[in-house]
Order: structure tokens, then C-alpha cells, then sequence
């Protein structure tokens, strides 16, 4: 019986040219949880990278979809076709450029947000109603003539991977507390005003 397992889905799109862009923060957020728990997420299902392991003393699946990022939800979709959990078990981590670098939201349910990742997976599950966990990326579109695309996709150089690792160390404290108990504590304890200066 797979009732009590909880899987977190990061989000991202597959192929070296992302690896390092903003918009691959949800793979960042499972690479970090893999290598720190010694999780390897390299089996081939669902569409996706998966790991499979035990964190916090519950049964995980970690999901990498390949699906690329506009279509996400085609995996998410795969997935449910396949295994059977309640959707509040599923956390689905991604990026969020109406949140300013450093900081970070989680909430139970909710709309797209003009994410197109998680457009996908509201669209293929017929369902707003499942946890997320946005990483803010906002900070640099206070640029002129910033185009999102361009900003969201670009590969980061090695400051500007330093300035997100306090945003990956958060959301990966997310997950474990997500994990241990639930929604409503990870909102208490991380959705404050973190951003960076």
C-alpha cells in the first residue's frame, strides 16, 4: 500500500543547455535531497527521474519530470495513473518570478500563477487543490527590457548560483518539515519576508 508515501516532484526541463537556469530550481531542490540523503534519482519512470528511498521515516518518491517544463503534467498525470496517493502527499517545488530571490512560499493549493509548469499539472490533474512550494526568482526582472524567457532560462554564473543556494537550503528544510508535518507548519515556519538585500 502506497497511501502513506509522499513524493515531491521538482520541476524543470531536461538536457545540459537548462542545468543551471532559475527555471531548474525544482530539479536543484531534488539533486539536493538526493545527494544529501543518499537517494539516487536515476531510474527511468512515469516520464520522469525518480528516487526512491525513506526520509523523515516515511516512504519518498523523487520525480524529475523529462517531460520539459510546459509539460509537466503530462508525467504528473502518468504517474497518478499508475500509483495511488492522496494529492495532499504530493509537493510539487518550482520556481516563482513574482517572489524576490531569497524568499520562499509554500501553499496547499492555489492557482498557476502564470507558471506554465504548473498550469500543466492543474490542466492534466483537473485539480488546483495540491501542495506547491514556489522559490523566488524575481529579483532581476526589476531590470529594463527584461525579457522572462531569456531571464528564467539563462545559465547562471557561479555568483549567481550563490546567491540561490540560501533558497535551495530553505526549500530542502521545506521538504523534510513538509514531509514530517505537513502543509500547515511549513507555511508557518517559512512563508515570511526572507528576501535577500
Amino acid at each position: 500500500m502506497l497511501n502513506f508515501m509522499k513524493i515531491i516532484v521538482g520541476l524543470g526541463n531536461p538536457g545540459k543547455r537548462y542545468i543551471r537556469s532559475r527555471h531548474n530550481l525544482g530539479f536543484l531542490v531534488i539533486d539536493r535531497i538526493s545527494k544529501s540523503k543518499n537517494i539516487p534519482v536515476n531510474k527511468k519512470k512515469y516520464c520522469s527521474l525518480v528516487g526512491e528511498g525513506k526520509l523523515e521515516g516515511s516512504d519518498v518518491l523523487l520525480i524529475k519530470p523529462q517531460t520539459y517544463m510546459n509539460c509537466s503534467g503530462e508525467a504528473v498525470k502518468l504517474l497518478f495513473s499508475k500509483k495511488s496517493f492522496d494529492l495532499k502527499d504530493l509537493l510539487v517545488v518550482c520556481d516563482d518570478i513574482n517572489l524576490p530571490e531569497g524568499n520562499i512560499r509554500l501553499r496547499p493549493s492555489g492557482s498557476a500563477g502564470g507558471h506554465k509548469g504548473l498550469k500543466s499539472i492543474i490542466d492534466c490533474l483537473k485539480t488546483k487543490d495540491f501542495p506547491r512550494l514556489r522559490i523566488g526568482v524575481g529579483k532581476g526582472l526589476k531590470e529594463k527590457h527584461q525579457d522572462l524567457s531569456s531571464y528564467v532560462l539563462k545559465s547562471l554564473d557561479s555568483i549567481e548560483i550563490e546567491t540561490l543556494k540560501k533558497s535551495i537550503d530553505l526549500a530542502e528544510s521545506a521538504c523534510y518539515l513538509w514531509i514530517r508535518q505537513g502543509i500547515e507548519a511549513c507555511m508557518n515556519r517559512f512563508n515570511k519576508k526572507t528576501g535577500l538585500a
